[in-house]
């Protein structure tokens, strides 16, 4: 009732040429208030265009409508987003400053969902009359921001084609002041199945800087809410109850481009599972019959659920090297852990230098007596000796467990690499990979820089573990308290994700599965696998392992009849991921030091990781040269010899600050469950590098070329003679009818962020190249 009251206003209020909102401090003035119209050359209908000097995107920019001016500043915003049974209101409070000495005469236009209606609106404080602050349909919307392309040529705007708007009439932003805006929006959120999406619609340009993003979102449910899951950005997350949790996100996070997306997953079954599925259409999987699916698991948290024993094993490293302050924290870790166990839980210590100790031949149960024991025994450890890394892994995996229904997980401590007994990297990942016949959890943690860090990733993977890094800043308590913590109430140990269909081990159903060994599910966490998927239609797939010593299954549909282009996300996770196991390969063929053995492996595995990277956009340390301006991305030859080097340091690089720095990249990718935006990664020096080239539009990428943005489809082309590198076929003018039209196509396919980069841009359409250009 509320939409249609406003709509009907809208129509009487934009035919009769008044503004759209009024009465904001009071009545604006009729020179603040004039709009101007013209008229639509590609639909026939009247179209506003701004009398105000600065337009304000909140989502990421200020469009200048005149030269000469200065730009209002989008000094910050924060949005507080209320989502109760589906309804979600959104509020955001926008902070504008102008450093000019005059006053600039400015009007906002808000993307935001279709069906959205207007709560209120605040302008320093005072609120207006309800209903002056009015929703554009998306087809005026539409013609709203056509209408400020074509006046500014700035196609910032072009990327929320299909949202709707909200306009404000023009006011001003005082001079060397700030002006405070506060609207309120609500909408009724999407529900696929049992999972329920917000999307709050942002900007995707990774030039759009300066702006202080912030959020908060508070999630009420008359059902149980079994987990919350973004793909766009890393969320921290509280519990509130069954049915509330309350999610904020930081502000490196909130500067992030790109929509902010959230999906949270309601009810589960029996045993508290909750499980959704995200697919993506692409014509090159399965020849044009498949595509790329994300699946999300999560156990929750269920009252009352019984709880799986564990059985820990506290491994330290007492060499030398772990003198002073390395062991008295690496001590405290182990004390730590063990008072933490449950009653009727176990635990051991295990501590080696040159030799291998340990607390007691086989675990014991704790109570006050054994843990006043070991609290004895570990202030006794004193840090002397070598290092013999291999007998002590052997060691901890091999010991028999004294309850069979407990879950046994080892926690390894070590500062250094192997220098005593059996030192061969390959001898010692095998070794430990045979001595694990009880199938022990191995959690590693490196100490400082001296580790061999593909060493204990390997060592820790292969027995569904993690590896963590410890700099030489961070206290080894707290990184070791920090993941036992997360190790609390195993939920589904050694789980599977199958097809029960498959024939031969082969299935005709799903492919390229990753991760290819799942980790256990513990209380709280979140599984998130992908794949592809090979067929036009629906399958199931079954997620099966153990649950408090039953075997248990969860039948998980993937139907292709969902799958569309705006979950782009998911063939970039994808590509992330398998970039992250290619690298793994070439890093583990380094384990012997005769990578060059390898040569030809290598290569084809150089070559898949430099495509996939080009293809998706998605940079790495290895990658980095494809954001280098001077490198020929249409010559194959060139970006093959210059993608060799560092692929040949991926093999080398085993310990040192950059052998660690590498491996601490691998672990986020490989199990990368949100895009990263900005292509960050970790270097040699410890310091994060964002790269700012490369603009991910959609499903697809465009690099940065002095100043015209070039789809990596473009280069693709050309390195497989399939487009001239010379010639482009057809030149088309932002603001043209041409241009628009192009701009409804890649509408309907969910690609129009291509258009909306600043400078020339490049495309690859239909097998031509196309050139788009500001004049």
């Amino acid at each position: 009732m509320l939409n249609s009251r406003l709509s009907s206003s809208l129509r009487s209020t934009t035919a009769s040429g008044l503004v759209i909102i009024a009465g904001l401090l009071g009545t604006v003035s009729s020179t603040l208030a004039q709009t101007v119209t013209s008229t639509n050359p590609t639909s026939g209908r009247e179209a506003w265009i701004s009398s105000a000097a600065n337009i304000v995107i909140p989502q990421g920019r200020t469009i200048r409508t005149r030269t000469g001016i200065e730009a209002v500043a989008i000094q910050s915003v924060h949005a507080d987003v209320s989502i109760e049974d589906q309804v979600a209101t959104t509020t955001l409070e926008i902070t504008l400053s102008n450093a000019s000495g005059s006053a600039l005469e400015t009007e906002m236009v808000l993307p935001v969902p279709e069906g959205a209606i207007v709560k209120g609106f605040v302008l320093d404080g005072i609120k207006t009359n309800e209903g002056q602050a009015r929703i554009l349909p998306k087809d005026e919307a539409r013609r709203i921001y056509e209408s400020i392309v074509r006046q500014t040529r700035d196609p910032g705007l072009v990327e929320f084609l299909g949202t709707a708007a909200i306009r404000t009439s023009v006011f001003p932003v005082p001079a060397s002041g700030t002006q405070k805006l506060r609207i309120s929006y609500e909408q009724i959120v999407k529900v696929d199945g049992n999972r329920v999406d917000y999307t709050l619609p942002r900007t995707e340009s990774v030039t759009a800087t300066g702006t202080e993003w912030t959020a908060s979102i508070n999630i009420k449910s008359a059902k149980p809410i079994g987990t919350v899951y973004s793909p766009s950005h890393q969320w921290t997350v509280e519990r509130k109850g069954a049915g509330e949790m309350k999610i904020a996100i930081s502000k490196e996070q909130g500067n992030a481009p790109g929509s902010l997306r959230l999906s949270y997953l309601l009810g589960g079954t029996s045993d508290g599972m909750s499980t959704t599925v995200f697919t993506y259409p692409d014509p090159d999987v399965a020849g044009g019959k498949g595509g790329y699916f994300l699946m999300v698991a999560s156990p929750g948290t269920v009252a009352d659920r019984p709880k799986v024993k564990r059985e820990v094993t506290v491994v330290i490293d007492r060499s030398g090297s772990m003198q002073g302050q390395k062991i008295e924290q690496a001590k405290k870790a182990a004390l730590q852990t063990i008072s933490a166990l449950d009653s009727g839980e176990s635990f051991n210590i295990i501590d080696y230098s040159d030799s291998v100790k340990a607390f007691n031949p086989t675990a014991v149960v704790k109570n006050a007596d054994t843990l006043k024991n070991a609290s004895d025994y570990i202030s006794n450890i004193k840090a002397i000796g070598g290092t013999n890394l291999h007998d002590a892994l052997v060691e901890s995996l091999s010991a028999k467990p004294v309850d069979t229904s407990a879950m046994p997980l080892v926690l390894f401590l070590t500062d250094g690499r192997a220098t005593i007994g059996q030192t061969a990297e390959l001898a010692i990942r095998d070794n430990a990979a045979k001595a694990n016949q009880h199938n022990r959890r191995v959690f590693s943690f490196g100490v400082g820089f001296d580790v061999n860090a593909p060493l204990l990733t390997t060592v820790a993977e292969a027995a569904r573990g993690t590896s963590t890094f410890v700099m030489p800043d961070e206290d080894v308590e707290v990184k070791v308290g920090k993941v036992f913590r997360q190790l609390s109430g195993p939920t589904l140990a050694s789980p599977t994700f199958t097809d029960a269909s498959a024939k031969g081990g082969k299935s005709s159903l799903i492919a390229d599965v990753m991760p290819a060994t799942l980790p256990d599910l513990f209380e709280g966490d979140q599984l998130v696998i992908v794949g592809q998927y090979l067929t036009t239609s629906s399958g199931t797939i079954t997620l099966a392992g153990q649950s408090f010593g039953k075997d248990a299954s969860h039948s998980i549909t993937i139907n292709p009849d969902t799958a569309t282009t705006r979950n782009a996300f998911v063939p970039r996770l994808w590509a992330g991921r398998k970039i992250a196991f290619l690298t793994d390969q070439i890093r583990r063929m380094g384990a012997d030091g005769t990578a060059d053995a390898h040569k030809a492996e290598v290569k084809e595995l150089t070559e898949e990781i430099v495509r996939l990277s080009t293809r998706w956009g998605i940079l790495t340390e290895y990658t980095a040269f494809l954001a280098d301006e001077t490198t020929n991305l249409a010559d194959a030859t060139t970006v093959r010899e210059l993608a060799a080097k560092p692929m040949a340091e991926a093999a080398a690089d085993r310990g040192g600050i950059t052998g660690v720095a590498k491996e601490i990249n691998q672990n986020v990718q490989k199990y990368q469950a949100e895009l990263s935006t900005q292509n960050c990664w970790t270097d040699g020096q410890m310091r994060q590098v964002r790269i700012t080239s490369v603009q991910n539009c959609g499903d697809q990428a465009m690099l940065r070329r002095n100043n015209r943005w070039v789809d990596t489809k473009v280069y693709q082309a050309v390195q497989a003679n399939k487009l001239d590198a010379t010639k482009v076929d057809q030149t088309i003018k932002v603001g043209s009818s041409e241009y628009f039209t192009l701009c409804n196509t890649l509408e309907q396919q969910g690609r129009q962020t291509l258009l909306a980069q600043e400078g020339e841009i490049e495309l690859l359409l239909d097998g031509k190249r196309v050139l788009i250009t500001p004049q």
